[in-house]
């Protein structure tokens, strides 16, 4: 049953990672990505899950071209206003952080804050991940007042949350 394999190669690959065999991780990841093509071999839209586990995965590794790629790749599979569609915005945000593009970072992170406030709500605790992120970004940025603003929020939305 595909569905199964799937599942079991996702479990070896988050033991791989786990452990810091990111190499197998990788393999285990492109593994998945084969079973998620379509007769005429293109990605299917649960691919987009794999890729921004990919994405993640080479951010950990320092390959932030391939983040980027894998990233990117995830958003023109995906539905468009999802959850998984929000944490590959994260994603990318994340490695756009890295690189030093904090104006590309925003950008991402905004538009994960406007999926994640209008598919699960805005108490939703990925929402608290991705105002401490923006926060994160804001001060990079030097625009100090902005993050403030950021992290009281999120202070604010952690107490109603919790």
């Amino acid at each position: 049953d595909e569905s199964m394999d799937c599942a079991i190669i996702s479990s070896r690959a988050a033991e791989y990672e786990e452990h810091g065999a990111f190499e197998k991780a990788q393999q285990a990841f492109n593994l998945r990505l084969t079973l998620h093509k379509d007769l005429s071999g293109l990605l299917n839209q649960k691919a987009s899950v794999i890729l921004n586990d990919m994405a993640a995965l080479s951010i950990k590794i320092g390959n932030l071209p391939y983040a980027l790629l894998c990233g990117l790749s995830a958003l023109r599979l995906s539905d468009g206003f999802d959850s998984h569609t929000a944490c590959t915005y994260r994603t990318l945000s994340e490695a756009y952080f890295i690189l030093g593009d904090h104006q590309r970072s925003l950008a991402c992170y905004n538009y994960a804050l406007q999926v994640v406030d209008h598919h699960l709500g805005p108490h939703h605790p990925l929402s608290l991940s991705i105002h401490t992120h923006m926060g994160r970004v804001l001060y990079r940025a030097g625009r100090y007042e902005e993050a403030l603003e950021f992290y009281l929020k999120n202070l604010d939305l952690a107490t109603r949350i919790l």
